[in-house]
């Protein structure tokens, strides 16, 4: 019988998505026999995708502060749906850092710790700035009280992307009317709601969404155009 190895990654840039393609590939190689590889974002990997996995491999961003928001997102919505569950699985990690991944490390240090996951091999770390033929890179940070902010540059390592996680329903989660202003916000049918401005004088587009459930996921981007 088949073991399921679960690739949860965020991809925000072409360096974490070199390394990306790179972890497929190993984890893909003809060679392994009797392993199932199945790749999801972290945005979007569900509880029981998680549950039903034999291992993991997860794949961030980082910088001296966190992981990156949509990882954590990952194991938000499904950390006590996995505790006990799936202890004694194992897991792998490879992260980007720019100046450092002290901060992302310990971050999964102790999630992992926590569920009871074994590490499988030593973190796969790549550090440095990308250069302009590398193209974007970013950053992530922990803002506390479950909330966290991505930073993506440009080639000449301007910010040109800011993205704002809010994983809680209190009064610290900004208002459609406050980021949006009274542009119209779609509804969709499963309760999710999301929002778009633009303003094309200032090239700047700001796009806001949220999630359904008691304990919605708020994200909130702000994009410069060229």
């Amino acid at each position: 019988m088949s073991k399921t190895l679960l690739i949860v990654h965020h991809t925000p840039s072409p360096h974490c998505q070199e390394m990306f393609e790179a972890v497929v590939a190993g984890a893909t190689d003809p060679e392994i026999e009797g392993v199932e590889v199945v790749r999801r974002p972290a945005l979007t990997v569900s509880p029981v995708e998680m549950l039903e996995a034999d291992g993991y491999l997860l794949g961030s961003p980082a910088n001296l502060g966190y992981i990156s928001g949509a990882l954590k997102h990952a194991f938000d919505q499904s950390y006590y749906q996995l505790l006990d569950s799936t202890r004694g699985r194992p897991f792998g990690v490879y992260l980007h850092g720019n100046q450092g991944t002290e901060g992302a490390e310990r971050a999964v240090d102790g999630i992992t710790a926590g569920l009871g996951w074994v590490k499988a091999a030593e973190y796969v770390v790549v550090m440095g700035k990308p250069t302009k033929a590398d193209g974007e890179s970013s950053d992530s940070y922990d803002l506390g009280s479950s909330n966290s902010l991505d930073l993506q540059y440009d080639s000449d390592n301007k910010v040109r992307t800011m993205v704002l996680y809010f994983f809680s329903n209190d009064d610290k989660v900004p208002k459609f009317a406050d980021v949006v202003g009274d542009t119209k916000v779609d509804k969709k049918d499963d309760g999710s709601q999301t929002a778009k401005w633009i303003d094309s004088k200032a090239k700047v587009s700001v796009t806001m969404s949220r999630t359904s459930g008691d304990s919605p996921m708020t994200v909130i981007t702000l994009r410069l155009s060229e």
